[in-house]
Parts: C-alpha cells; sequence; structure tokens
C-alpha cells in the first residue's frame, strides 16, 4: 500500500492540506514503511503569486487542472496529513483516497502511525474540516 503525507519542506507533516508544496511518498508492506519518493504537489502556487507564502488551490479550484492536486497520489490509497479544509474528504474520497490526520510533525512516525493502525480514517461527520492545528 502506498500513502502520500503532506508536506511543507519535504521534511515535516504540513499543518495544513491547504499550504502543502510537496508530497512524501511511502511505500508499507508487511507493518514496515519505506520512503519512495518526494514529489512536489502539481496544484501548489508559486510563493511569489502568493506574497511569499506557498498555497495550493482547493482540489475543485482547476488550478492548474482539475486533476492537478489528484494526479501526483493516483497511486496512493491515503492522505495523511496536520489538518484539513471540508472539502478535502469529499474530493479525495470520489477518488477512493482516505484521509487521516495525524498528532505528529514527523513523516516517519506518520507513516509509522499509519502503518500500526493508530490512525483512522477521517468520517464523514469529520468532514466539515479540521483546522484546530496550529505550527
Amino acid at each position: 500500500m502506498r500513502i502520500a503525507i503532506a508536506s511543507d519542506d519535504g521534511q515535516t507533516v504540513a499543518c495544513h492540506t491547504g499550504r502543502y508544496p510537496y508530497l512524501i511518498i511511502c511505500e508499507i508492506a508487511g507493518g514496515k514503511v519505506r520512503r519512495v519518493d518526494l514529489r512536489p504537489n502539481p496544484a501548489a502556487a508559486p510563493a511569489s503569486a502568493t506574497n511569499g507564502e506557498a498555497r495550493i488551490s482547493p482540489l475543485s479550484y482547476n488550478y492548474p487542472t482539475p486533476d492537478a492536486p489528484t494526479s501526483a497520489i493516483a497511486d496512493c490509497q491515503a492522505l495523511v496529513t496536520g489538518a484539513f479544509g471540508a472539502r478535502l474528504p469529499f474530493d479525495l474520497r470520489d477518488r477512493t483516497i482516505a484521509v487521516y490526520v495525524c498528532a505528529t510533525t514527523s513523516p516517519e512516525q506518520a507513516a509509522q502511525d499509519f502503518a500500526a493502525g493508530r490512525l483512522a480514517p477521517v468520517s464523514q461527520a469529520d468532514a466539515r474540516g479540521d483546522h484546530s492545528v496550529t505550527c
């Protein structure tokens, strides 16, 4: 199974999926985690376009194409993040990618927690968006 971890810098878990320029891709097999790739988020707006802060356009806003954010994780079954907006679980559910929230900034720990079953998928009841994490 492959999972994508939203990342601000390729080294930490993103605090919010609306601001991540990278995706850390991990392969999980037999309870073991292996980091396999660091991908740019194709929906990330350049920092120069947002007053120095890298941001992505929401998944359904057609930037740069409608499937740009999910095309980078089409081979993944889950997205792990620190927090998320209200539409993310719905947008990814339609593409059979589950959303999980972790409490760590370490991608390695987040992947281990996922592999060990310590992270629960976001339910439709939670899909109002969890913006409680502050980094």
